[in-house]
């Protein structure tokens, strides 16, 4: 139905902007954007936080 997940749109505009350092707090509200980072041909740093 549709060509890009929101994950996906979210890292092309990240990308766009020059975005290389991703934070975040995990759980399952943003597993489908970890999963698209993780996926990625571009290399993120990614830095999470559990509480």
């Amino acid at each position: 139905m549709f060509d890009k997940n929101a994950g996906e749109i979210l890292l092309n505009t990240l990308s766009e902007w020059g975005v290389d350092h991703v934070y975040g707090l995990p759980g399952d509200s943003i597993n489908h954007f970890v999963e698209t980072l993780r996926n990625a041909q571009e290399s993120y740093e990614v830095y999470s936080s559990a509480t």
